[in-house]
C-alpha cells in the first residue's frame, strides 16, 4: 500500500477488483499482470468461489471471475454476487468456455466476456475493460449515494421544530455512511485541548463524548492549523509515524486509515472540528464529499450560534422573570397590609370626611396594585420567545373576553369565520387589554366590535366610548400614560406583544360611534376556516 500525503486535490482514483480463481498459482500471476499493465488496479484474489460473495463490499469495483471451479462455477457466483450487489461489473475470464458458456454468461447479465489464450495479449484488454467498467459502476453508485445523502441531510436539517442534539446525531449518522467511513465526530478545540462534543460509531468509539486529549496528538491538527478541509484517503501507521502533521494518539498502536475534516466556525471564530475517521482502508474522497462535509460544517456553526443566541435569551429571560417576580412580591406585600389596614380604618371611623380619604386612599392602592401586575405582565412578555400556530380568532376573543370584568359591556364579532397564527395565550393578553381598555373608559352599557380588516390584513377593535386623544393618538401606547386612573401600562403591552408578532398597532377614531379603534396589522396572516 503506498503512502498517500494529506490532500485537499483530486487524485485518480484505484479501481479495485477481487480476482476469483481456485488455481491459487494462475490467480496470482493474473493479478500481477493486470496491475502491470494498470497501475490503478488493485487486485485482491480469492481461490474459493464459494467464499467469494461475502468478500465483496461497497468497495470493490468490479469482479472477474473463473467459470470452472470447485464447488462453484462462476456464473453461480454472479447470480449470489448480484444479488447483494445488482449491477456491479462482473467479467466472466475462462480457459474452459464454449460458445454455449459464453452464451449462457451473457443472458445471465455478466458485464464481458473472456476467454484466456494462454498467451499475453489478452490482458491490456481485459485490464482497460475492468478499468472501464469499474469506473462507470463507481460513478453510477456515486451518484446514488450523493442524491442520497443529500436529501437526506436536507431532511434531517428542515424539521419545523428541531433538536440540535438529535439533528447533529443524524447528521454525522448520514456523514458515515455517504463517506463510507465507520467513525464520525463534532470536537471542540480550546486552548491545546480537543473534547469529543458528539459522536456517532458502529462501536466503541475511539475517544468517547466528553474526553479530552491534547490537540497535538489528534489527525485534527492540520485541520486546525492550516483551517481548512484535510483529508487522507489512506494512511497507515507507519506514515503517520513519519510525518510530523498526521499523528495518532500515543496509547494506539494502529492509526486510522483514512480521514476526512473540516474546522466548524462559530461567530466567525474557529469552535472546532467535523471529522470522519475509519481504520479501514478507502480511495481518496470525491469532491462532493469535501463540498457536502463542508455544508455540513456550516449548518452546525449556524445552529450553535442560534443556540447561543438561544441560550442567551433564555438566561435573560430567566433573570427578568426573577427579577420581575421579586419586585412583585416584594410591592404587593406592602399594598395587600395598606389596602387590608385601610378596610380596617373604613370601618373604625364614622366621620364622612375621614371616610372619603381612607376611599380615594384604597383607590390608589388598588390602581398600584394593578401597575404592579401590568409591569409583571410586560416583563414576561417581553423576554418570552414567540411560538405561533394557527388559532380561530373568535375563540381566543371569547376567551379574552371572559377573563376581563366586562359588567354590562357587550362584545360584537364581526367574522367568526376568521383564523391567524399567533402565541394565543399572548393574542389573548392583548385583547383583555384591549377589552379592559374599552369597559373601563366606556360609558354605561359599552358595546365592542371585533372583526377583520379589509383584505384580510389584520383585525381591529373598535368601542363607543370617548375616543383618543386627536393632538397625540400614538401616545396613549407610551408607558405609564394613563387616562382615566389606569395603570398606564396596558396599551403599552398591547403594542409590545403586537410587536413580538412582527404586527404593528395604530389607534385612531372609530366608523361606528366615533369611540377608540385599535387596527392590528398582521401582514396577511388572516384565513377563513
Amino acid at each position: 500500500m503506498s503512502e498517500a500525503a494529506p490532500t485537499s486535490g483530486v487524485v485518480t482514483a484505484t479501481v479495485r477488483v477481487l480476482y476469483v480463481d481456485d488455481d491459487p498459482e494462475f490467480a496470482e500471476t493474473t493479478a500481477t499482470v493486470l496491475e502491470r499493465e494498470n497501475e490503478r488496479l488493485d487486485v485482491r484474489t480469492v481461490t474459493d468461489p464459494r467464499s467469494a460473495a461475502e468478500l465483496v463490499s461497497d468497495r470493490t469495483d468490479c469482479v472477474v471471475s473463473d467459470y470452472d471451479m470447485t464447488g462453484m462455477n462462476g456464473l453461480e457466483l454472479l447470480e449470489l454476487v448480484r444479488e447483494r450487489y445488482p449491477g456491479i461489473p462482473f467479467i466472466l475470464f475462462t480457459s474452459s468456455g464454449s460458445e454455449a458458456v459464453a452464451s449462457e454468461a451473457i443472458s445471465a447479465g455478466v458485464t464481458d466476456y473472456y476467454r484466456t489464450s494462454g498467451g499475453s495479449e489478452q490482458y491490456p484488454v481485459l485490464a482497460n475493460r475492468i478499468v472501464e467498467a469499474g469506473e462507470k459502476w463507481r460513478s453510477e453508485r456515486s451518484l446514488r449515494v450523493r442524491e442520497n445523502a443529500i436529501t437526506a441531510f436536507a431532511d434531517a436539517v428542515s424539521d419545523p421544530d428541531p433538536d440540535f442534539e438529535e439533528q447533529l446525531g443524524e447528521v454525522l449518522d448520514i456523514g458515515r455512511e455517504a463517506f463510507d467511513t465507520e467513525h464520525a465526530a463534532l470536537a471542540r478545540v480550546s486552548d491545546g485541548d480537543y473534547r469529543i462534543v458528539a459522536a456517532r460509531s458502529p462501536d466503541e468509539v475511539e475517544f468517547g463524548v466528553g474526553d479530552v486529549v491534547p490537540l497535538e496528538e489528534m489527525f485534527c491538527l492540520p485541520t486546525v492549523r492550516d483551517a481548512t478541509t484535510t483529508q487522507w484517503g489512506e494512511v497507515t501507521a507507519e506514515a503517520a509515524e513519519s510525518r510530523a502533521d498526521c499523528l495518532v494518539h500515543a496509547d494506539e498502536e494502529v492509526g486510522f486509515e483514512c480521514y476526512l475534516g473540516t474546522p466548524v466556525y462559530v461567530r466567525d471564530s474557529l469552535y472546532g472540528t467535523l471529522y470522519f475517521i475509519s481504520r479501514t482502508a478507502r480511495r481518496s474522497f470525491d469532491p462532493w464529499e469535501q463540498s457536502l462535509l463542508e455544508l455540513m460544517s456550516r449548518w452546525i456553526g449556524g445552529s450553535l450560534e442560534e443556540k447561543h443566541v438561544r441560550d442567551d435569551l433564555q438566561r435573560q429571560r430567566d433573570r427578568m422573570e426573577q427579577f420581575a417576580s421579586s419586585v412583585s412580591h416584594d410591592l404587593r406585600n406592602p399594598l395587600t397590609v395598606a389596602d387590608g389596614r385601610l378596610d380596617l380604618a373604613r370601618r373604625a371611623i364614622d366621620d364622612p370626611d375621614a371616610a372619603s380619604h381612607l376611599e380615594e386612599a384604597a383607590t390608589a392602592v388598588e390602581r398600584a396594585t394593578a401597575i404592579v401586575d401590568d409591569l409583571l405582565e410586560l416583563a414576561r412578555d417581553g423576554n418570552g420567545a414567540i411560538d405561533t400556530e394557527p388559532t380561530p380568532l373568535a375563540d381566543v376573543a371569547t376567551d379574552a373576553w371572559r377573563s376581563v370584568d366586562t359588567a354590562s359591556a357587550t362584545m360584537e364579532l364581526d367574522d367568526r369565520s376568521i383564523e391567524l397564527d399567533c402565541d394565543p395565550a399572548r393574542a389573548r393578553r392583548l385583547l383583555e387589554n384591549l377589552f379592559h381598555n374599552a369597559v373601563e373608559h366606556g360609558g354605561n352599557d359599552p358595546v365592542v366590535w371585533l372583526g377583520p380588516l379589509p383584505e384580510g390584513g389584520g383585525f381591529y377593535v373598535e368601542d363607543d366610548g370617548p375616543g383618543v386623544p386627536e393632538d397625540d393618538p400614538e401616545a396613549i401606547f407610551e408607558m405609564g400614560h394613563s387616562g382615566d386612573g389606569g395603570s398606564g401600562y396596558g396599551l403599552a403591552h398591547v403594542e409590545q406583544i403586537a410587536t413580538a408578532h412582527g404586527w404593528t398597532v395604530a389607534a385612531t377614531e372609530g366608523d361606528r360611534a366615533g369611540g377608540a379603534r385599535f387596527e392590528i396589522v398582521t401582514d396577511g396572516v388572516l384565513r377563513r376556516l
